[in-house]
């Protein structure tokens, strides 16, 4: 849905289209119009039965008949069947429905939104740098040019061997333009899920778009590959989780006469069932590529770009620049050109625009990939293609975006398929034995094995969400050096329940975080949740557990040999024997303190600052700045972060909103967000003009040593108390400035409350007493009559819904009258009205 606004237009190569140009529109209208489009999807679920999947697809479908015929009568309404992918059906599902299929096992998931990855990207990138005129006046796209060519500059000139012969491409997007030039006798069969009906057309033009340019004539990668359009998303870029996982279970299905490759450019937030579809698909021996997103972020974010059997590209410029939208990390396997590429559009057969997004990198790899299976047959798996494309590819040739680093993670770049390489061969057999003559020396003694490493240990973490389990994640990390650093966590989605993931373990230190977005944690105002954790199957003691908590919970733990320990202290080095001068003592460790803030629609309103005081000073003395920043891009929704070092210490943080509407929800969902060592620690986003956040390094979330324990000494005459020693890790944790310190930081945040919110709260209050005053003056001066109510039909009416009311007519005399309504599900409605006179006290 943020993609939505195309406002796409191209003055030489096709028309405006004002009816898709949607830039501007708020958030909530443009979900709506999705949810709308779609056919208000507000019920849809996707309905599982894993075990039966294991055991083939006729027990899968003799389940979901059993189900099905099982479920009460008129709370179902089956959209479609999904027998490959997943094992189940997707339906609307009332809530009796929901809670009756949870009871028979299966899996139940509510089903979410996805969007395009362009439009947005398009439209920011315009506005903060020009047109392209390169790409808009070249006859040859750029984007094809440099992944035919190592290094730059450019030549003009893009070449394949085969050009795609035989490969199935399936396009899962908003359709395709099917009279357009550039797909003249190569698009086959294909399947329009929105509309439920086998004409897959494009009324947005981003499917158009991202076909041309894995597939096109005269844009495309495999200008000869057959083109299979499965319309997912609507004529504004939105669609739905189950329509993706449909059109997968489609492709599976489907039976092509040669080598298949799916493309999805577009996604959402983490969805676990999107991730199994995907992965089964690949499992099946097809090749999935995936677009990582546009919001500049982890990509292990977001689905399906997290999935690590799918290929998941990232966004490069015509400088060699990685793109400062596109979604990097961990999750990215290679990068490819998006950025002003110019392809085929809707609007006519030769119609053509340049865009923008991660939504045009990812066709550049799924047309080699093409070019690939067409080359290798349809035997080769998607680790095989994958292999392939991985060593075509060029390294370390894109630099990094200085506004949002990090982008060019991996640094790994496109290339085409140029010429047969071998596959990666199978294990050779073993040599055969040397000959009889000469003899052979007697071998020598074999060496002794190389001693085991230590076994790991698995810890199960186990969670129960409460209602709603998308605002719930968790986080591994492992203690290195001074620091925790991440090494596995998880995000729940809508509709899971009770969740398990094992980790293997080496000795060492370790903390789990577990998240709650909003605040109120898993137990127990929205049903009772828990989670805990488990250390090789031993139940008690438990690693950790518990159940309430409010943002966020941590639990530090030491594994030694599988056994649970307290987690040690930071021992100090040992010091040099003997040295000439002892060295100067060590500077505390540094603590690192990310600042990330996601505007609303007006980011040049946020500014922000950090302060530390002085030493000494009491709580509101001598703040001294010593670190500041501002929004200065006015069309840059995405999320902008700073990182600082600090040393222990008191400090402030403040966030200031010029108009004073805070970040969050007038105009749109804005959130600041300070981690320490990668753990949050303060998140806000409604607040007024400013919020502050006052804290210490030393004491907010920092793995705490335990003070040492010394041996009593043997009895010895008294002698005078030797000085305190410092403190082993320049920090005294026992020290009386420090607690005092840490007891005025407590006073600041509850004096430094967000005035407008106190002002509200008590003039609330005060409006509040002097309401009752005056109603009860009232009731006293008119002494009414009491009403009684009788019911005439049949049907019960509950007391509350008859409402008594007065007016004045005008003439200065207040008139009672009764007001029936009747309650249907959610809905209420007024049935009757009557008017009363002063001595009617029946109705």
């Amino acid at each position: 849905a943020r993609c939505a606004g195309r406002a796409r237009g191209s003055a030489t190569h096709g028309t405006r289209d004002a009816g898709r140009a949607l830039s501007g529109m708020r958030v909530v209208l443009v979900l709506a119009l999705v949810r709308l489009a779609n056919g208000g999807q507000g019920t849809t679920y996707i309905v599982e039965f894993p075990e039966a999947k294991a055991q083939g697809l006729e027990v899968v479908r003799k389940a979901r008949d059993v189900g099905l015929s099982g479920a009460p009568q008129g709370t179902v309404s089956v959209r479609r069947n999904l027998d490959h992918v997943l094992s189940g059906f997707v339906g609307d599902l009332s809530d009796e429905a929901v809670q009756y299929f949870k009871k028979m096992g299966a899996k139940v998931t509510a089903d979410g939104e996805v969007h395009m990855y362009a439009g947005a990207a398009t439209q920011a990138w315009r506005e903060g740098h020009g047109e392209d005129s390169v790409s808009k006046a070249a006859t040859l796209p750029w984007g094809l040019d440099r992944i035919d060519q190592a290094n730059l500059p450019l030549n003009g000139i893009y070449s394949s061997p085969n050009e795609g012969v035989g490969a199935h491409i399936y396009m899962m997007d908003t359709g395709i333009n099917l009279q357009h030039n550039e797909f003249i006798g190569r698009i086959a069969d294909g399947y329009d899920f929105v509309d439920s009906d086998e004409e897959p057309f494009d009324c947005n033009g981003h499917g158009t778009h991202t076909a041309g340019i894995a597939a096109g004539t005269r844009y495309g990668v495999a200008k000869k590959a057959t083109l299979h359009p499965l319309r997912v998303l609507n004529c504004l870029g939105g669609g739905t989780y189950s329509n993706v996982i449909a059109a997968l279970d489609w492709v599976v299905d489907h039976p092509a006469s040669g080598p298949k490759v799916a493309s999805l450019s577009l996604g959402g937030p983490t969805f676990t069932a999107l991730d199994d579809a995907v992965a089964a698909t690949v499992a099946a021996g097809i090749t999935v590529v995936v677009a990582s997103g546009n919001d500049g972020r982890d990509a292990c974010s977001f689905s399906p770009g997290r999935v690590p059997d799918a290929i998941t590209v990232g966004a490069t410029t015509i400088q060699d620049k990685a793109a400062e939208y596109s979604n990097a990390g961990s999750c990215v396997d290679i990068l490819a050109p998006g950025t002003s590429i110019l392809s085929a559009s809707t609007g006519h057969s030769d119609a053509s625009i340049v865009d923008t997004g991660t939504s045009m990198a990812a066709p550049h790899v799924t047309g080699v990939a093409a070019l690939i299976l067409a080359e290798y047959g349809e035997g080769t798996t998607p680790a095989e293609t994958w292999s392939v494309i991985q060593s075509l590819s060029v390294t370390g040739r894109i630099a990094d975006d200085a506004t949002n680093p990090g982008r060019n993670v991996p640094n790994r770049l496109l290339q085409t398929f140029k010429a047969r390489l071998p596959l990666p061969p199978p294990a050779p057999p073993s040599p055969p034995s040397p000959p009889s003559t000469p003899p052979s020396p007697p071998a020598p003694p074999p060496s002794p094995p190389p001693p085991p490493s230590p076994p790991a240990s698995v810890l199960r973490i186990v969670i129960q969400p409460d209602d709603f389990p998308a605002e719930t994640s968790w986080k591994l990390f492992a203690r290195s050096g001074s620091t925790y650093k991440e090494i596995d966590g998880a995000q729940l989605a809508d509709g899971d329940g009770l969740s398990t993931w094992d980790v293997n373990l080496q000795a060492g230190d370790y903390r789990f975080t577990i998240y709650d977005t909003y605040s109120d944690g898993i137990c127990c105002d929205f049903g009772s949740g828990f989670y805990r954790g488990e250390l090789n199957g031993v139940t008690s003691p438990r690693v950790f557990e518990g159940t309430t908590f409010e943002e966020l919970v941590q639990h530090d733990f030491n594994v030694d040999d599988g056994i649970i320990q307290p987690p040690p202290p930071l021992s100090p080095p040992k010091p040099p024997a003997s040295p000439p001068s002892p060295p100067p003592p060590p500077l505390p460790p540094a603590d690192t303190l990310r600042i990330s803030i996601t505007p609303d629609d007006y980011p040049l309103d946020i500014s922000w600052t950090l302060e530390t005081a002085a030493l000494g000073s009491l709580v509101g003395e001598n703040w001294a700045e010593i670190a500041s920043g501002a929004l200065t891009d006015p069309n840059d929704k995405s999320t902008t972060s700073w990182t600082y070092n600090l040393q222990s210490g008191l400090y402030r943080f403040t966030i200031n909103d010029a108009a004073g509407d805070g970040l969050c929800c007038a105009y749109g969902s804005g959130v600041v967000v300070l981690s320490l060592n990668l753990v949050r620690v303060f998140t806000r986003s409604s607040f007024g003009s400013s919020a502050q956040y006052v804290f210490d390094p030393a004491t907010a979330f920092s793995p705490r040593s335990p003070p040492p324990v010394a041996s009593a000494p043997p009895p010895t005459e008294a002698l005078p108390s030797p000085p305190f020693p410092p403190p082993e890790n320049g920090r005294n944790e026992t020290n009386a400035t420090d607690t005092a310190a840490g007891i005025v930081g407590q006073i600041e945040r509850i004096l430094e409350l967000d005035q407008d919110t106190l002002a509200i709260a008590f003039g609330g209050a005060a409006l509040l007493v002097f309401t009752c005053l005056v109603i009860c003056c009232y009731a006293v001066a008119r002494r009414a009559p009491a009403l009684t109510f009788t019911p005439t039909d049949r049907e019960t009416m509950a007391p509350d819904d008859v409402s008594l009311d007065s007016e004045d007519d005008g003439s200065g005399d207040e008139k009672r009258a009764v007001r029936v309504r009747h309650k249907r599900g959610e809905d209420v409605s007024w049935d009757s009205e009557s008017e009363l006179s002063d001595d009617d006290s029946d109705f």
